[in-house]
């Protein structure tokens, strides 16, 4: 584990406290005990150091004191945003998830002409991928150690998609779109 991505930031007094999978990752899976350390990054993205104060039935309590002389990451170039058209089977989980280790801002998936959107097993609606997506990326950039926050937008249809590239073509200077077509011979 190269870093571990808090959920939440730390409640005033530098605590934060880990329930569900974050609390069996660190408990179970990782077998951190009290007084163990380990280095985490904040919701915001600034680096702090992690040590567990106690682990109960379901409920793991750390103190997260920021790193000394860190701050927001600074990134050479301007936020990366990926317009991903919605991929069949276990490729779109694979896109999010290499997206991720590179250090891409956001994933904003849309439906394209030619997308198969099919959920998977059990899902019923976007938000259920979605959720599903932002897992995958938050284990990406855990793994990687990532710098930059990132997050997955729930998918969109094309006509959204542009009209959301204009606001954040009309807020950056930086702004670059690439929009990869296929074009028939």
């Amino acid at each position: 584990m190269k870093q571990f991505i808090l959920p939440d930031a730390p409640d005033e007094d530098g605590v934060i406290r880990l329930t569900g999978d974050d609390f069996h990752y660190l408990a179970r899976v990782r077998r951190m005990r009290e007084g163990d350390m380990a280095g985490c990054r904040l919701p915001s993205g600034k680096l702090a150091e992690m040590k567990i104060k106690s682990v109960g039935e379901g409920i793991l309590l750390a103190e997260c004191k920021p790193k000394d002389g860190e701050s927001h990451p600074k990134n050479r170039l301007p936020p990366i945003i990926l317009f991903q058209s919605i991929l069949k089977g276990a490729k779109m989980d694979a896109v999010v998830r290499q997206a991720g280790e590179t250090g891409i801002k956001e994933i904003v998936p849309f439906y394209s002409e030619r997308s198969v959107p099919r959920p998977a097993c059990g899902e019923r609606s976007p938000q259920a991928r979605t959720g599903r997506w932002q897992r995958i990326l938050r284990t990406a950039q855990q793994q990687s150690g990532s710098e930059t926050p990132a997050g997955v937008a729930c998918p969109c249809s094309a006509d959204y998609l542009f009209d959301y590239w204009t606001r954040i073509r009309d807020h950056s200077q930086k702004a670059l779109a690439l929009l990869i077509h296929e074009v028939p011979l």
